[in-house]
C-alpha cells in the first residue's frame, strides 16, 4: 500500500529492497557515509536513484562502488531556521574564549587534536576553555580526561555531558570546532553553528569544504594537525572583522541553500521522479 520505499541505512535497506521488489515499488536509498566496499554495504547504491548529502560522497560512490553519476541526487541536509535562530555572538568575552566541540567522543571527531591545540594556546598566553559533549562514563571520556591531565588542561576543559538543547549549547560558546579526522559525508555541526551565528573552524576533509568558504564563512585546516588548528584559532580570536565576516556569511549560506524546507522539497521531487518516470524493461524476441 505504499508508493515508494526509501531506505536510509544498511539493514533496513536489505529488507526494503526485498519488499520493494516483491511489491514492484520504486526503491530509493540515501547513503550517509563513506562505506567500505563490502558486500553488505552494496545495497545502499541499489536505489533508483541514490541520494547523497554531498558531492564528496557522490564522487566516492562513483569511484569505489561504480555508481552511474546520473543515478545520484545530491541533496544536502537542512537546518530548521526556526529552531536554530540567529543569536548575536559576544564581541569580546570577559573571561576565557569558550571553544565548543560537539559530537560523540571518538578519535574520528578530533577531540584529541583540539586538546593539543588548546595546550598550545594556553602556553602562548591565550586563555581558552574547551567545551566538550559526550557520555560521562565511557572509555572515550576517560581516555580524553587522561590526556587533558597529562597536558595540564583540567582547568581548561568543561564537560557538558549529553545534551539535547543544541541551539542553546552552540550559543553558549564563542567559536565552534569540527576537527574531524575521518571524511564526513556532510557536516551538520557546521551548518547548525552557522545558523546560530558562531564562526567555525573545520577540517579540510570530506564534505566539510563544501560548507565553508575558507576565510569567508569559516576557516579550514588540515585534518589531524594541532599546530594548524592552533594558528587558525589564534587568527580567528585575534581578528574581530574576520569573526564578523564568518558569522554573517555563514548565516547567509544556510538561509540561501540549506534551510530544511529546501531539503524536503528536493526529496519530494525525487519521489515524484520515481513515480512519473518508471524504468521499463523491454525484451524483444526474434
Amino acid at each position: 500500500g505504499v508508493d515508494v520505499v526509501h531506505a536510509r541505512s544498511r539493514v533496513p535497506a536489505w529488507i526494503g529492497f526485498a519488499a520493494a521488489r516483491r511489491a514492484q515499488r520504486p526503491f530509493v536509498t540515501t547513503a550517509h557515509g563513506f562505506y567500505r566496499p563490502h558486500p553488505a554495504s552494496r545495497v545502499m547504491v541499489w536505489g533508483r536513484p541514490v541520494i547523497v548529502p554531498s558531492e564528496a560522497l557522490g564522487r566516492y560512490l562513483v569511484e569505489r562502488f561504480g555508481v552511474a553519476r546520473d543515478r545520484l541526487r545530491v541533496i544536502p541536509r537542512g537546518v530548521n531556521l526556526e529552531e536554530f535562530r540567529f543569536q548575536p555572538p559576544r564581541p569580546e568575552p570577559h573571561g576565557p574564549w569558550r571553544v565548543g566541540l560537539f559530537g560523540r567522543l571518538s578519535p574520528l571527531k578530533g577531540q584529541t587534536v583540539a586538546l593539543r591545540a588548546c595546550e598550545r594556546l594556553i602556553q602562548r598566553g591565550l586563555p581558552v576553555t574547551l567545551c566538550l559533549t559526550g557520555e560521562a562514563d565511557s572509555p572515550a571520556r576517560r581516555s580524553l580526561e587522561s590526556l587533558a591531565a597529562a597536558l595540564k588542561l583540567e582547568e581548561h576543559v568543561e564537560w557538558l555531558g549529553v545534551r539535547q538543547d543544541i541551539p542553546a549549547l552552540i550559543a553558549s560558546v564563542d567559536l565552534v570546532l569540527v576537527p574531524s579526522t575521518y571524511p564526513e559525508s556532510f557536516g551538520r555541526g557546521v551548518i547548525e553553528a552557522q545558523a546560530v551565528g558562531r564562526p567555525v573552524i573545520a577540517s579540510r576533509l570530506g564534505a566539510l569544504p563544501e560548507l565553508i568558504e575558507d576565510g569567508q564563512s569559516g576557516l579550514l585546516v588540515p585534518p589531524g594537525n594541532p599546530e594548524a588548528l592552533t594558528r587558525a584559532l589564534e587568527r580567528l580570536i585575534g581578528d574581530p572583522s574576520l569573526r564578523e565576516r564568518c558569522v554573517a556569511s555563514g548565516r547567509q549560506h544556510v538561509e540561501r541553500r540549506l534551510a530544511v524546507e529546501r531539503m524536503v522539497e528536493r526529496t519530494l521531487a525525487v519521489y515524484d521522479e520515481c513515480l512519473t518516470r518508471p524504468n521499463i524493461l523491454i525484451w524483444k524476441l526474434s
